[in-house]
């Protein structure tokens, strides 16, 4: 490469910036140790996040260096002098080497470029002859499993699977559109529930587009190449980016050691892959099966920290060598007469080091100055502290090691232009945040903005970037305490602050935050209290006292999520040879726990529904005849409905908690379904072999993919489905709609039901027929009582748009601003419950009000957000008052809904208290309506107890109620009739008049 053609100024700035890069790199690769140290509890996704942001900066470091920082190419001057390249006689001028060598360093580092380059782009072509050397597959079974998990998955776009002879791993290649190759092996030499755990991980790499991810990692070793911590923090990210899968995996098949196995049998036969492929088995297995399995797996990359000390020393040793004034440069400014004061010899090493680092004037040491100095910025912004204790609750016992953050610290920048560029890609765009402007206002702007487009928030990439945003800012303020449970948080701004605190085995207390108030004039002190985890042990057996062996035990914890009874799964585990199970370290709270038997097969114990819904993996052919062992929950119910409940406490060791294992007789449903054809654009290609693509035939019938699911009517039921991942209804099979002359058909057929009330939904993505909406959506009311249904025929419903008109007393709202949002009535679905996110403003100028693709089911009003002296007085359909019973989406339009506003809305003051007559901060304050009117929300309205205990709920409209005080409440739990009955009679009734306000002295209702 000749290059005569540039500037010798500009050469000796790009060597000099490469150059500089060396300690740069060093600095951030040691930042991102410590910060990676201190994120070691928490979730794969942080240390993620916080390795890319490292990258990022290393990739700027040199440029900005190259563009802000004039005097790079001094580096090269005097790194070459520093080494002597320049002695007398060999050449005339130290200028002329010192270009010569920018140069050669610069040439050195294109060739490096070049090769590093190359080969990205020969990997690439390997990757893609992999591709289309691979073939389709044509098992059923297979097919099956992978649909179901991308289901689960909320994976809509096309993805292809495919199989290759010459691989020993499943590998995904490609973003836009991407294909999951899969060993042949594979098709035959793993279970059910090892290849559910593998596609999730797979397709949690598709998810989360780690595709374009690696790429953009290759590029950055391309240009930095030359640096071995830009390779470790590579490698490092890479790892992350496996447990971040791993965790997705686990997540959706409920079994560390299902996944555990399967990571180890693709081991067993691993070969080298194309390097941008992105595969189950990448990273250290050892370290990842470790991981999975709980244990510990931290791993020190010694060659990789040995590379960055030698890059450094290098730097240290000439500064040494020089450090007796050798090193001469041409100052940038003149520099004034050094003050007569002999310097020390380390101080004169230091400044040597830093003349190298720098490429600035070697400075003499500054007389010594009395006091602390403080820049203007730091003058005119004081900041304060918060130091504290980590206890176990109700004692003074010490947690050492324990993560303390800051729950609710002011927005970091960097983190909130994230997650603006993550809506700006969706078509949702926000103006900078003003100076001064609330950060919950700011972000409440965002959500509105988003439910304006008729995006839900509840889909699983949606949810991950609003966590990953609010663990970025999480991050800034955190501290771990040290042996004797102690930490300080530096530099926190003057203001109210709650915190929380993380280490295995404990737990938060639900509803008592610690608060800090900080002051810059004196240290916050606070003390933060965990809860320590609970053990359930026991037995699997059969009716016959047989004891089981390799059964699968789960404990779910009941959670809540908008009154709706969610249980996460906390632990699964296999029994022993004596049919014995230990389930340990589960955070307090009410659980369910079921045992599958050793027969069973069940491919994903997390997502899948409770008894009384179709079972996991492959159902067996043809209808029952006999009554088969099934997943029964303890102590001996087939369903959550007569399930017992175990509470487990702080600390509790509960002991004896056998389960005996049932028998039942399953059925099958099957129909047809029917979406006719409806006026609009034409539906998109079709994923699969009818599809019509570039080559295919265009008189060939066109298929559409669709999926079919079962949920409970009964909405105490409690729905085993996991929503960790945002799933939809659980799927229970798929179908393929053909086109006709009517418009699209498809059979289907659902095995394996136990007798029951369920709601049988298909759904179809991108809507055929092409109606209003963006999918077609059902639930079609399901009874198995002693027999098969047959014959159901169903047909497909699109979305429609809901609009209304509100007033406030009978006129438009005009300044006044109001949310709406609207719910499903009963159990519903997450398709259903996104819906309920997307609230929308009412204009103001006629309080119109437009809700999109809203599926056909009842709905009722879920909020209405407005001033605190308005209620709602009705909700009209036509004529028809639909404030109480909900009204109806179909197949046809449906009227504008009339919602009435009146001014003098009722008001609930008082204090809340224990037992003890202490006053209670952080008490849920529900008022809830009469029993007949509980399907109502809006008539329910909460609020919060301050420090001292009180309370105000504001915006009640005139009638009776009851009041409650909770504590630990997150999820809406008093929605659910199941939850509030425990404590009806602990309520106090009360009348609240129009405009009127009651005063109430409340006894708190303690968590567990």
């Amino acid at each position: 490469m000749n290059l005569d053609l540039i500037a010798p100024e500009v050469i000796q700035r790009l060597a000099g910036s490469l150059l500089h890069f060396v300690w740069q790199g060093a600095v951030i690769a040691l930042l991102t140790a410590v910060g990676l140290r201190l994120l070691r509890h928490r979730s794969a996704e942080s240390r993620y996040a916080f390795a890319i942001v490292s990258l990022v900066c290393m990739l700027a470091a040199p440029l900005f260096t190259l563009a802000f920082y004039s005097q790079t190419g001094a580096v090269a001057q005097r790194l070459i002098l520093a080494l002597n390249l320049v002695a007398e006689g060999r050449t005339a001028s130290a200028s002329l080497a010192t270009s010569l060598w920018a140069q050669r360093i610069l040439l050195a580092w294109f060739a490096g470029v070049i090769v590093f380059a190359t080969r990205l782009i020969v990997g690439w072509r390997l990757s893609w002859r992999l591709v289309h050397s691979a073939e389709e597959i044509l098992v059923p079974g297979v097919m099956k499993i992978f649909d179901s998990v991308r289901e689960r998955l909320g994976l809509r776009g096309p993805i292809r699977l495919l199989a290759h002879a010459h691989l020993d791993s499943p590998v995904v290649v490609g973003w836009l559109r991407p294909v999951v190759l899969l060993p042949v092996s594979l098709i035959s030499g793993f279970t059910t529930e090892q290849l559910s755990a593998i596609f999730a991980h797979e397709l949690a790499h598709i998810r989360r587009h780690d595709f374009v991810v690696n790429i953009l990692q290759r590029c950055v070793e391309s240009i930095l190449f030359y640096h071995p911590a830009v390779w470790w923090l590579s490698k490092r990210i890479r790892a992350e980016r496996e447990h971040c899968c791993d965790d997705i995996a686990i997540r959706l098949c409920g079994s560390r050691k299902v996944y555990a196995e399967a990571l180890i049998e693709m081991e067993r036969a691993r070969q080298p892959r194309p390097i941008l492929a992105v595969a189950a088995a990448d990273g250290i297995v050892l370290q990842r099966f470790r991981r999975v399995l709980g244990m510990s797996s931290s791993v020190v990359d010694w060659q990789s920290a040995v590379g960055t000390l030698v890059f450094l020393g290098v730097w240290l040793i000439v500064g040494m060598w020089q450090s007796a004034g050798a090193l001469q440069a041409t100052p940038a400014v003149a520099v004034k007469p050094a003050v007569a004061v002999a310097p020390t010899p380390v101080a004169t090493s230091v400044n040597a080091i830093a003349a190298i680092l720098t490429a600035q004037p070697v400075a003499e040491p500054a007389l010594p100055v009395q006091g602390p100095v403080q820049s203007p910025a730091q003058a005119g912004n004081p900041k304060g502290s918060i130091q504290g204790v980590v206890t176990r609750a109700g004692t003074s016992e010490p947690i050492p090691g324990a993560y303390v953050a800051i729950t609710n610290a002011p927005f970091d920048p960097d983190a909130l232009s994230i997650l603006l560029k993550f809506w700006a890609q969706r078509g949702v765009t926000m103006n900078p945040q003003e100076p001064g402007q609330s950060d919950e206002k700011y972000f409440q702007a965002l959500m509105d903005a988003i439910a304006a487009k008729g995006i839900s928030t509840s889909l699983p990439e949606n949810q991950i970037s609003i966590m990953q945003f609010r663990g970025m800012n999480t991050q800034r303020y955190s501290a771990q305490a040290d042996a004797n449970g102690r930490f300080t948080i530096k530099d926190v701004a003057p203001g109210q602050y709650t915190l929380e605190a993380e280490q295995s085995g404990f737990f938060d207390i639900p509803g008592r935050q610690a608060l800090a108030s900080v002051d810059p004039a004196k240290p916050a002190n606070v003390s933060v209290g965990l809860l320590a985890g609970g053990t359930i042990t026991g037995r699997v057996k059969n009716a016959a006292g047989k004891l089981l062996p390799n059964a699968n035990v789960t404990a779910y914890k009941i959670t809540y999520i908008n009154g709706k009874i969610v249980p996460e799964a906390q632990s699964s585990q296999s029994t022993d040879d004596r049919g014995e199970y230990r389930m340990f370290w589960l955070p307090p709270g009410d659980y369910v726990v079921l045992a599958d038997p050793p027969s069973y097969p069940l491919s994903n114990p997390g997502n899948a529904p409770a008894a009384g819904g179709p079972r996991g993996g492959a159902p067996p052919q043809g209808p029952m005849s006999t009554p088969q062992f099934m997943r029964t929950f303890y102590p001996r119910s087939l369903t959550t409905q007569d399930a017992g409940i175990i509470a487990v406490k702080s600390g509790d060791q509960l002991s004896g908690m056998d389960i005996t294992v049932q028998k039942a007789t399953t059925y099958k449903i099957t129909g047809e379904l029917h979406a006719p054809l409806y006026t609009g654009t034409a539906p998109p290609p079709a994923r699969g072999r009818g599809g019509r693509g570039a080559n295919a035939d265009p008189n060939a019938p066109q298929r559409i993919q669709g999926f079919l699911g079962l949920e409970y009517r009964d909405p105490s039921v409690i729905d085993m489905r996991s929503t960790n991942l945002g799933g939809t209804v659980p799927a229970v099979g798929t179908f393929f709609l053909t086109s006709g002359e009517d418009g699209f058909r498809a059979t289907f057929e659902v095995r394996d039901v136990l007798p029951g009330e369920y709601y049988l939904v298909p759904r179809v993505n991108n809507a055929v027929p092409a109606g209003p909406g963006i999918f077609g959506i059902n639930r079609i009311p399901v009874d198995i009582r002693d027999r098969d249904i047959m014959g159901l025929a169903i047909e497909l419903v699109p979305s429609q748009i809901v609009t209304g008109i509100l007033t406030i007393d009978g006129h438009a709202p005009g300044n006044v601003t109001v949310r709406v949002a609207i719910g499903a009535v009963g159990n519903p679905s997450p398709t259903y419950q996104g819906i309920s996110a997307r609230a929308v403003v009412a204009n103001p100028d006629d309080g119109t009000l437009t809700i999109g693709n809203a599926a056909q089911t009842r709905y009722r009003l879920e909020t209405v957000a407005g001033p605190p002296d308005l209620y709602v007085s009705d909700l009209r359909v036509g004529a028809i008052s639909a404030f109480d019973s909900g009204f109806e989406v179909g197949k046809e339009p449906l009227p504008p809904l009339q919602i009435s506003l009146r001014s003098g809305a009722g008001t609930v003051e008082g204090i809340v208290r224990d037992s003890a007559n202490r006053p209670i901060a952080n008490a849920m304050i529900v008022v809830v309506p009469p029993e007949a009117r509980r399907e109502n929300r809006v008539l329910y309205k909460t609020a919060t107890s301050d420090a001292a205990g009180k309370f105000t709920v504001r915006g009640i409209a005139p009638g009776s109620y009851k009041v409650f005080a909770f504590e630990g409440l997150a999820g809406g739990e008093f929605y659910n009739s199941r939850f509030l009955s425990k404590y009806e009679s602990r309520g106090k009734s009360i009348n609240v008049g129009q405009g009127g306000t009651t005063t109430e002295s409340l006894t708190i209702i303690e968590s567990n």
